[in-house]
């Protein structure tokens, strides 16, 4: 029996003779339960059964034939009979409750208390707050309008799970249980029993070993036969209850389980999950008991129909209920908003405390009501039990067993650990340890387990204060990413944390201890500490730990967090998502919030939007929606959430959308208050012609970049999608597909696709890609004359000859950039490329290998195709790029006489060896410029480097570092590598600049003499006060373009950068910022730096800027009387009205050269432009645009501003000049008498 009083099975033993512990297991709180007189069990033996039955002998029968039916009869009922003693023995407590537990299910149509209605987890069924009461016999009634085949009682320790679970057992088997009055075998089996077990069938375990030792019980061979078959034709007419899901040995639910039928012999968590997913016995009834942390990790197909949730430890005021999968979200939530892990929390539990007073033969009629009070009783009796001397046996085995996950301790087992069980008869119970071939029982055949499962966590929290402070550390550390030790963590810390109950410890458990509990509290607070560097937190497992150390803990730790800044969510189960929640809300206000990953469904809605009041930043990557039914109230919910948080990807996962529900989406998110970039569906039930509407949804929330994954895309499906391209005229700027199932054909619709939106960037990811449909695509390409900036390919079943087909497709698509992703390259598959790309004369500008297979060779052929396609850039990510293949790609780089301009190397795995090698591929190559990302630089590796560029004479014109880890020390030796490489130009990306770091560049600058044109930083996480750095870095090295990118610039960061120019006299001569964080006051500030830096040329670039953004830049300007020679605009979000604003910026700073990149330029815009322009008397010398998206109306409109502006020369550059263009241009110059200087 798991948690609700445990107890091996299989042995017939004298009640009478039972330690006190076993006989405890019989009893229940009295507000719940109360003893009953054993009922009188009458089962008509087999043997006298058969005998009633008459056999009719049919025409042509022969004796012997009848004869063996009537064996065959014999032995099933044989079968049936003892099943029914089985299940007397097994279930020992025979209880009949006195006034049934109230239990609710909730109705599918009510609503959270927040307001939001239905919500489907795993699709299976909704939540809500209308209740309805129901009892006992009523678990298996039907829900959601299905009779349910699989219940799970759910619940935290000590909540009665296996109690209630025994009793509907026992009242199933009476026949009190309408619903399952079919029910002829009710079977009852305590997972920890299995544990260690494994078996050819599921028969053979949970029927036949399980009853082996009993004489009454025991099943002949042919009861067996007869049994399985039986079960096989009737499962319809069977209970089987699997109590404890969490006592299996291997955390059940982890990992992925064969079918039983495809395997010789199956462990028991095999088995068990066969029969939860139908596979065995289809038609069963399953009642399965668990606690929280083991029902999240239930893979779906095992998931139960219902489940019945108990009050647990701190379940607020709910009572105990009955109901839907709405305990992944409503209930679970309300439960975490009061964690405590106070072991004074497990004292209010009756179930715990009857347990307690039972065991330590207290005769106390009632308890005490304080919790300090029931903590001194049970510490009393604790040390003045009969097995208080041996404190550290049974606090030894606790912990030795918790670790290994074992409920049940086989005699070998004890023995192992110098146990004498004997000795432990007031905590553990003995049983027989089932195992074949033993008729006669010996100690050597028995196991032992607590009396029950939170008394072994308990002792085993107890044994922690025992231990060294290193192992305390250890346990503290290393077992919190441990589900199974949940519990024993709470209690450890209740235990620690907890004053009174210190105190308490220390006057009823006088024992030898080596590091003391204030010490244990201390390493706890210290671990905390150390895992908030900076005021920031990383890791979930900070925030688990912190929520399991209670409320006390959490406002005491509150002021040491400023960020959470978290980048591994993608696997978090739904009640991580829900703490996570919770504790941000705990710990706001907070500076910021980042994820790279996060996933919503309707109950998350009201914890999230209830932090983002006290956050002032919220970011997440990607921004995942897990929802089957969309309706009004959660669309606008996320709506809300999407407002006030900067994602760069929104999935939509298994949401099952209709055409209505993207009606709806596409309304209700069409406002200029949210971007949506990226928009990802993962759905495999749409419908085709829902494809139409997903375009219609893109165009009218301004998305441009969709990724299909596991769509079962078809040519239906993306004919659709293509027709709703088209009549939405839809640009697209990325395309990904990631379908296993996509026929060859429906290639041909995704080069449609691609031509309709104009799409420039495609990615085949996990496509099962072959020559056929590369074929098919390469054909559709060159035949419609697509045309791509970018292709992505990451597909590891790829075929060699594919890859000859796919230098075809990047030549028909006139690619310039390819990417190789996790393709397990051979030479076979490089060589076919290799001759694909000469044959079809490609030509790259770029190409990415993410390949870790590669070997020494491989790097040679690769240089051949950087020869043939003429490739000037090489990025080799994550290739795990060791001393012999660097010698391959060097000797390639030589005999190929490969010319390189940019080397990109992201590989944490290269030393300092390494590194002296990529000098020399750097002066073979002549590359003139290197990028390193996610390297985990040293001090060490940057000196092999530093010898490279040394002994080769390099010559770098730009150094690219991209390096969270690189410690202060390493910036000097960057120093160094900058100086011998002659680099000019120096980017630091997201590398977590902190003052130190910054004065050690500083310092290495100025001890090398280096002199940079520009220096360049992306880092939002750099503090304010580095900026004063960051400055003197610019002076030291004479700087004169400085680049922030990303760096979130604040009010303060500004100010500490002007200051410090303005301090040691910096001097820019072009100051170019890409910020959309940046609000009005913050471009003020700029107008005061570019004053205080001299600086003569800005770059605005994807800054979102707006009216009032633009207006501060104006007033800075404007105040600071700054002149500029040239303005440079590269933002495609500005509205028309904005442009009014740069007209008059460039009138205040009496600008003479304005540039204007990708700002998707309209007649409108340049209207706007022209019109403020005559009203602000602006003169231009010379203005130059870049914009592929221009229509050829609005050259025509350039003409009439070029003359508004009196100005003399225009610059075209990548703007896709049509003869159209170029005739509307001319005919406006013709209208306006413009002569022009056309460059």
């Amino acid at each position: 029996m798991a948690e609700g009083g445990q107890k091996p099975r299989g042995q017939n033993v004298n009640p009478s003779s039972e330690p006190i512990a076993r006989r405890a297991i019989l009893a229940e709180g009295e507000n719940v339960v109360q003893h009953l007189e054993n009922a009188t069990v009458n089962v008509v033996a087999g043997d006298q059964y058969i005998n009633e039955i008459h056999v009719a002998h049919p025409p042509g029968s022969s004796k012997s034939n009848l004869d063996q039916e009537k064996l065959r009869l014999k032995a099933e009922q044989g079968f049936l009979a003892k099943t029914k003693i089985h299940l007397r023995k097994e279930i020992r407590v025979n209880q009949k409750l006195s006034a049934r537990p109230t239990m609710m299910i909730i109705d599918m149509k009510g609503t959270n208390a927040e307001g939001v209605q239905s919500s489907h987890v795993d699709g299976k069924s909704l939540f809500g707050r209308d209740l309805e009461a129901i009892s006992l016999d009523q678990i298996h009634d039907p829900w959601n309008e299905k009779p349910p085949k699989h219940v799970t009682i759910l619940g935290e320790a000590g909540a009665g799970k296996s109690t209630l679970s025994e009793i509907y057992n026992l009242d199933v088997a009476d026949g009190n249980v309408k619903t399952l009055d079919n029910i002829q075998v009710v079977h009852f089996v305590s997972a920890a029993t299995l544990q260690t077990r494994s078996s050819t069938t599921a028969f053979r375990l949970l029927f036949t070993e399980q009853m082996y030792h009993d004489p009454e019980t025991k099943l002949s061979t042919r009861e067996q036969e007869a049994g399985a078959e039986w079960l096989q034709n009737n499962s319809s007419k069977l209970l089987i209850t699997i109590d404890g899901l969490d006592q299996c040995l291997e955390e059940f639910g982890k990992e992925k389980y064969p079918r039983v039928s495809e395997i010789t012999l199956a462990k028991a968590n095999d088995i068990i999950a066969n029969i939860m997913s139908g596979r065995i016995w289809r038609d069963a009834r399953i009642l399965t008991t668990t606690r929280w942390n083991t029902y999240w990790n239930i893979k779906a197909d095992q998931k139960p129909d219902k489940v019945v949730g108990l009050r647990g430890l701190d379940d607020g005021n709910l009572k105990d209920v009955a109901f839907s999968q709405s305990i992944d979200g409503d209930l679970m939530f309300t439960k975490l908003e009061h964690t405590s892990p106070e072991i004074l929390t497990l004292c209010r539990n009756p179930m715990f405390l009857n347990y307690m007073t039972k065991i330590f033969k207290t005769n106390h009629n009632t308890l005490p009501d304080s919790l300090s009070g029931l903590m001194s009783v049970f510490f009393r009796e604790f040390i003045s039990s009969s097995s208080a001397k041996h404190f550290r046996d049974i606090t030894k085995l606790a912990y030795n067993a918790m670790r290994e996950n074992i409920f049940v301790f086989p005699y070998s087992y004890l023995d192992s650990l110098g146990i004498d069980p004997k000795v432990l008869d007031d905590f553990l119970s003995t049983g027989v340890d089932p195992d074949d071939g033993l008729d006669t029982v010996t100690s050597i055949d028995t196991s032992s387990q607590f009396a029950h499962q939170t008394m072994q966590e308990f002792c085993c929290a107890l044994h922690v204060t025992t231990l060294t402070r290193d192992e305390v550390k250890e346990f503290v550390t290393i077992q919190l990413n441990d589900s199974r030790m949940e519990l024993t963590r709470q209690l450890l810390y209740g235990l620690i944390l907890d004053e009174k109950v210190t105190k308490l410890m220390s006057n009823y458990l006088s024992i030898n201890r080596k590091t003391s509990i204030k010490e244990c509290r201390k390493i706890l607070l210290e671990t905390l500490l150390s895992m908030m560097e900076n005021g920031t937190i990383r890791e979930v497992q900070t925030m688990k730990l912190l929520s399991e150390c209670g409320d006390e803990t959490v406002v005491n730790m509150k002021n040491n967090v400023q960020r959470i800044d978290i980048v591994h969510l993608q696997y978090l189960q739904q009640n991580d998502r829900v703490l996570l929640a919770s504790m941000i809300n705990r710990l706001s206000p907070l500076e910021e919030v980042s994820f790279n990953q996060f996933s919503l469904e309707p109950s998350l809605i009201p914890p999230v939007k209830r932090f983002l009041s006290s956050v002032a930043v919220f970011k997440v990557d990607i921004l995942n929606i897990e929802d089957t039914y969309l309706t009004h109230e959660s669309l606008v919910g996320y709506f809300d959430i999407f407002r006030q948080c900067l994602s760069t990807r929104i999935a939509l996962t298994n949401c099952d959308p209709t055409k209505e529900n993207l009606i709806m989406m596409a309304e209700l998110w069409q406002s200029p208050d949210i971007q949506i970039p990226y928009l990802e569906i993962i759905d495999a039930k749409m419908s085709a012609d829902t494809f139409r509407e997903i375009a219609f949804t893109l165009k009218s929330i301004g998305c441009n970049k969709i990724w299909f994954t596991g769509c079962n895309l078809t040519m239906a499906k993306l004919s659709e999608f293509h027709t709703g391209c088209k009549e939405k005229d839809l640009t697209l700027q990325k395309l990904t597909i990631s379908d296993r199932t996509m026929p060859s054909d429906a290639y041909c619709e995704v080069a449609a696709v691609v031509e309709t939106t104009k799409c420039a960037d495609v990615v085949f990811f996990h496509c099962d890609l072959s020559k056929a449909k590369l074929e098919c695509f390469g054909f559709s390409c060159n035949e419609i004359q697509v045309s791509l900036q970018q292709l992505t390919v990451l597909d590891r079943t790829m075929p060699p000859d594919a890859y000859s087909a796919l230098a075809a497709v990047v030549k028909s698509t006139k690619c310039t950039y390819l990417c190789l992703g996790n393709c397990d390259l051979s030479k076979e598959k490089l060589e076919c490329f290799g001759m694909g790309c000469k044959e079809n004369q490609v030509t790259l500008q770029k190409l990415t290998i993410l390949d870790n297979s590669m070997e020494e060779d491989h790097y040679e052929i690769l240089s051949h195709i950087l020869k043939v396609s003429d490739c000037k850039e090489l990025q080799l990510e994550k290739c795990c790029l060791t001393e012999t293949k660097l010698q391959g790609l060097l000797r390639g780089c030589r005999n190929q006489n490969i010319q390189l301009q940019k080397l990109a190397i992201l590989d944490n795995s290269m030393e300092e060896d390494q590194y002296e090698i990529l000098g020399h591929i750097l002066k073979v190559s002549d590359c003139k410029e290197l990028q390193l990302e996610g390297c985990c630089l040293t001090e060490t590796k940057l000196q092999g480097l530093l010898r490279g560029c040394r002994n080769q004479n390099i010559q770098l014109l730009r150094l690219n570092v991209f390096d969270s880890t690189m410690p202060s020390n390493a910036y000097s030796g960057l120093a160094a590598v900058v100086k011998s490489s002659k680099c000019t130009h120096l980017e630091l990306v997201n590398c977590d600049l902190s003052k130190e770091k910054l004065e050690c560049l500083r310092m290495g600058c100025e001890e090398n003499g280096i002199t940079l044109q520009q220096l360049t930083i992306i880092d939002r996480t750099m503090p304010s006060e580095a900026y004063s750095d960051f400055a003197a870095v610019v002076k030291t090295t004479t700087c004169t373009h400085v680049v922030f990118n990303k760096c979130d610039l604040s009010k303060e960061k500004l100010k500490y950068f002007g200051s410090k120019c303005k301090e040691i006299q910096v001097s820019l001569q072009k100051l170019t910022i890409l910020d959309n964080s940046m609000e009005e006051d913050q471009y003020e500030i700029l107008g005061h730096i570019l004053k205080l830096s001299d600086c003569k040329e800005l770059q605005l670039q994807d800054c979102s800027l707006t009216e009032t953004k633009l207006q501060g830049l104006l007033r800075g300007c404007r105040n600071q009387n700054i002149q500029l020679s040239k303005l440079s605009i590269r933002d495609g979000t500005m509205t028309s009205e904005v442009y009014c604003d740069v007209a008059a910026i460039i009138s205040v700073t009496g600008c003479s050269t304005l540039f204007f990149g990708n700002c998707d330029l309209t007649k409108q815009k340049l209207e706007c432009f022209e019109t403020a322009g005559k009203k602000n008397q602006v003169h231009l010398s010379s203005l130059q645009i870049t914009d592929v998206q221009m229509s050829a109306e609005a050259y025509r409109e350039i003409a009439f501003t070029l003359k508004s502006i009196g100005c003399k020369e225009i610059q075209f550059e990548h703007c896709d000049l049509t003869r159209s263009k170029l005739s509307e241009f001319n005919a406006g110059c013709e209208d306006n008498n413009l002569s022009v200087s056309l460059m």
